[in-house]
């Protein structure tokens, strides 16, 4: 694929391919309310299992929780089930894509104070909508890398 670009009034054809490419997973080029704040990279499936087990099923309430490999997708989008009742709800690890078409969720996390140490600023490594009254956000202090739940007061359902 070509595309004509003027250079002082005279039109030549460029390589689209030759053309410089900005990666939006590069921290130096997202928008300016997340510049200068590398994300950690998306959580492994083990690491999700484990922090999911710090919240309760919204049907039993029951911790142990477990993941469908079959159902993660490239975009980050997985699928947790409850061991014990097996409810499935949805996990979303790319939280990058969430932080840059939610343009107010950088500036609550950097407001969020730690529960342990009480520093404020978050980072956000993926959340979950456990059921349609309930999204989870699991976050780590930027001080003291303590990780928790926390309920998203940011998404109201009603």
């Amino acid at each position: 694929m070509r595309h004509s670009r003027q250079v002082k009034g005279k039109s030549s054809l460029v390589s689209l391919q030759s053309l410089p490419r900005e990666r939006y997973t590069d921290c130096t080029t997202l928008g300016t309310s997340l510049q200068g704040t590398c994300q950690m990279p998306n959580p492994t499936m083990k690491e999700v299992e484990t922090r999911l087990g710090t919240v309760q099923c919204a049907i039993c309430k029951g911790s142990s929780f477990g993941i469908d490999e079959r159902s993660m997708q490239a975009d980050g989008e997985w699928r947790g089930i409850c061991r014990k009742c097996y409810y499935t709800f949805p996990i979303y690890t790319d939280m990058e894509f969430y932080q840059r078409t939610q343009p107010d969720i950088p500036y609550r996390l950097k407001e969020m104070s730690c529960p342990t140490c009480n520093h404020k600023g978050v980072s956000l490594n993926f959340r979950i909508t456990m059921s349609v009254r309930e999204s989870i956000y699991f976050l780590t202090c930027t001080s003291c890398q303590k990780t928790y739940p926390e309920p998203s007061s940011l998404e109201a359902f009603e």
